[in-house]
């Protein structure tokens, strides 16, 4: 009996799983179709902020852009068109370890009557030159020792020496980290690369160091540790220019303990053998090369059309999404509701993904923090985070004009939308015209508990928004489905087909909860009295009629089979409800309450927005208040999780902006720290069970079975369209299918087993 117990609990294990997201999208600031835009600050750009590094921008025109790249404001484009200007330029990164030369400066002495100058040896700090190309770090090659000036001094000096922005290699490490070793052992660099010790001559303070890439030897090298350490430093000529620092280590001292030790403060490391020239002649996508030379390298993406709910590729992994119902002709930048598009990255592999925040702003919302949510075709967002921390880096507790996030909700419209008007009592005819509330929190989608009468309408005014839910699914696919089909609605929830009557025109649909049943009823198609929908409310934390769930059945019909067609569903996780009570604690926030501000104070401590620059007023008692329970301040190297999944990353900065070779961008919010809020994603990794937050739903349902490959290619032929029942979700189902099959087949054979053993004992 004991194995069919343990071959039962490796089956329910596996019922409980659930995936990751497959894409992770790196939102741009929100653009407005009719005007010219720089972006400076999209965080798929490359960003050290323990550096303060940033090397891209990117410039949007309907104008031709001239030699200088700006617009030509004599030549417009098409209307519904625009030019995509992106450049990027080196800029000087200090090393990890202070590798330091010595530079001749001026000194001044007072010899009692006069000032008197001489010229003395001081140690600087070095460095070498990083660029971003398309949102990844690389070294621009150079051959001789970079000067680092990170303050006012030495501009007199050579700084910038030989290095070439088209000539690249990525970055394998910079590092200070202490490693002490003995004979045999070695660090594992990245990338494939590993340095190992050979040799240790104690009595001559040498050591022989060799640097592998796999199983091939790339060099070596005898370091002498003398009483400052001694270095490494490998060379190669690559891309046709000579000596190349490909790396750096510095030995700290070698000395015998039990054994003879070296110890190794100090690596730098480019991954050479994968060094490429950026050549005028090869393009990316629609990212034409214009410009490349040793100072900067120049793309411009032209005459690139817009058109209505366009995802338009331009290249290395660069996307434009354009809103649905863009108009082109309605070109004032705030003037008109449909024009709006952004640019975004998309990842795919499997990985964990950063999406930060601008860099030390005071106030952020979803145009400067692309984790927060927001609804491109709606233009709907409901979120600000306010962060001054002043040059002191502190915030302060309790102290909304400090530190405070705040949400609130919008109305929004369902995916299935029927249009049907109004009668002629100016009454809404369909419930679904009605729509619901959403709101965001911390960057996912809630839904707060939406109050329903007697027929579906939302009813006005009675929406609780200390009381959230995920909001699971809202979906207008169309899903064809026989009796004993189902649609997989996501965080466990699924939707059968238990009967359908033809003559009748009625289906029996059941909604189930990890496989339990939950709710059940009779739907009638082919009706005006809104008997053809779903409605499913009950009472939750103590609020009476809050929808749970709604569906829309279009028909039923006779084809090979009786088939029932449903084309709106929505669907709220009301067994993670989150009920707040002021003073309750969200990681290092405390909930204030529901705020009764009810006019704009700048410090978004209100937020319902109608451009990125523009604030609605809301109404009192509507705003979700929360702020620090303690004070917090900055520190350096800090990275601190606030609250759920949103953290905080800060480093002390440099007071002076790091020195460009051409023309780039190093800049930031010039106070102690600079610092940056964000959340992560994972693509492609199992996680167990749902948590609650939402993020195993999707507010368009396109993560179960119910996701439409093929949405928006309507049909006469109902055995064409979406007929998910019994296939459960994608790659995600298919493996949790084997899985299940791999355990019904233990447990049958552990069963067989147990009968045979049960039979022997009773002979």
């Amino acid at each position: 009996m004991r194995y069919l117990l343990a071959a039962a609990l490796i089956l329910f294990s596996m019922v409980g799983v659930s995936f990751a997201a497959e894409s992770v999208e790196i939102r741009s600031e929100i653009l407005w179709y009719g005007s010219s835009d720089w972006l400076q600050d999209w965080a798929a750009f490359y960003y050290d902020l323990k550096n303060n590094i940033c090397t891209e921008q990117i410039y949007l025109s309907i104008y031709e852009i001239n030699n200088y790249g700006g617009s030509d404001y004599d030549n417009p484009l098409s209307p519904g068109h625009i030019n995509i200007l992106y450049s990027t330029s080196p800029v000087i990164q200090k090393f990890e370890y202070n590798w330091t030369v010595l530079v001749e400066e001026p000194d001044w002495n007072w010899n009692g009557e006069d000032w008197e100058e001489s010229i003395i040896l001081v140690p600087r700090p070095t460095g070498f030159a990083v660029i971003g190309f398309f949102g990844e770090p690389y070294v621009a090659l150079n051959n001789e020792t970079i000067l680092y000036n990170n303050n006012m001094l030495g501009r007199d000096m050579p700084a910038f020496p030989n290095v070439g922005a088209n000539k690249i290699a990525p970055l394998v490490v910079n590092d200070n980290t202490k490693y002490s070793l003995k004979v045999g052992d070695s660090i594992d660099l990245g990338k494939g690369y590993a340095l190992y010790v050979e040799q240790i001559d104690v009595g001559g303070n040498k050591t022989n160091l060799i640097l592998k890439h796999g199983d091939t030897q790339l060099g070596s090298g005898i370091v002498t540790a003398s009483e400052s350490g001694g270095d490494w430093i490998f060379e190669k000529d690559l891309l046709n220019m000579p000596n190349v620092h490909v790396l750096r280590v510095h030995v700290k001292d070698v000395f015998h303990g039990n054994d003879a030790i070296v110890e190794i403060d100090g690596l730098w490391l480019i991954d050479y053998l994968n060094a490429f020239e950026v050549k005028s002649d090869v393009n990316y996508g629609k990212w034409n090369a214009t410009s490349i030379n040793s100072e900067e390298l120049v793309y411009i993406a032209e005459d690139i059309a817009l058109s209505s709910n366009a995802t338009i590729a331009l290249g290395k992994d660069w996307n434009l999404k354009v809103q649905d119902g863009f108009n082109p002709m309605l070109e004032l930048r705030f003037m008109e509701p449909n024009n709006r598009f952004y640019l975004f990255k998309e990842y795919t592999e499997p990985g964990t993904y950063e999406i930060r925040s601008s860099v030390s702003d005071c106030q952020y919302t979803y145009n400067n923090f692309a984790a927060f949510y927001y609804d491109l075709d709606k233009n709907l967002a409901t979120e600000v985070l306010n962060a001054y921390a002043g040059y002191d880096g502190q915030f302060e507790k309790e102290d909304p004009d400090s530190f405070s996030y705040t949400t609130t909700y919008v109305h929004a419209d369902y995916k299935y939308l029927p249009n049907d008007g109004f009668d002629e009592d100016d009454i809404l005819i369909n419930s679904w015209d009605s729509g619901y509330d959403i709101m965001g929190y911390f960057g996912e989608l809630y839904v707060p508990l939406n109050v329903v009468d007697g027929d579906g309408f939302y009813v006005y005014e009675s929406t609780k928004l200390d009381k959230f839910a995920p909001l699971v699914m809202d979906d207008d696919s169309k899903y064809t489905l026989k009796t004993g089909d189902w649609i997989e609605l996501g965080n466990n929830y699924t939707l059968h087909v238990r009967q359908i009557d033809i003559k009748g025109n009625k289906a029996h649909l059941e909604l189930q909860k990890d496989g339990v049943f939950v709710n059940s009823s009779i739907v009638t198609t082919k009706s005006g009295d809104g008997s053809s929908n779903w409605i499913y409310k009950d009472i939750l934390l103590n609020v009476k009629d809050v929808q749970h769930l709604r569906v829309h059945v279009k028909d039923v019909f006779q084809g090979q089979d009786e088939l029932v067609e449903i084309d709106g569903i929505w669907l709220m996780d009301y067994n993670n409800v989150t009920d707040l009570k002021s003073g309750d604690e969200v990681g290092l926030l405390k909930y204030e309450g529901l705020s009764s501000i009810d006019s704009v104070d700048g410090y978004g401590n209100l937020q319902r927005y109608s451009s990125p620059n523009a604030l609605y007023k809301v109404d009192a008692e509507s705003v979700l208040v929360f702020t620090l329970k303690n004070n917090l301040t900055l520190t350096d190297e800090m990275d601190l999780v606030i609250a759920n999944n949103m953290s905080l990353k800060a480093y002390k900065s440099d007071y002076f902006p790091l020195p460009n070779i051409a023309r780039g961008v190093a800049y930031g919010f010039y106070g102690e720290y600079n610092y940056y809020f964000y959340v992560t994603e994972e693509i492609g990794n199992l996680s167990s069970g749902n948590d609650g937050d939402g993020d195993s739903g999707n507010g368009d349902g396109n993560k179960g079975s119910g996701d439409s490959s093929n949405k928006s290619s309507e049909t006469t032929n109902p055995e064409n369209e979406t007929k998910p029942g019994k296939l459960a979700g994608g790659i995600g189902a298919i493996v949790l299918g084997l899985f299940l099959l791999i355990a019904l087949i233990l447990i049958a054979y552990l069963y067989r087993r147990y009968k045979t053993r049960m039979g022997q004992s009773q002979k």
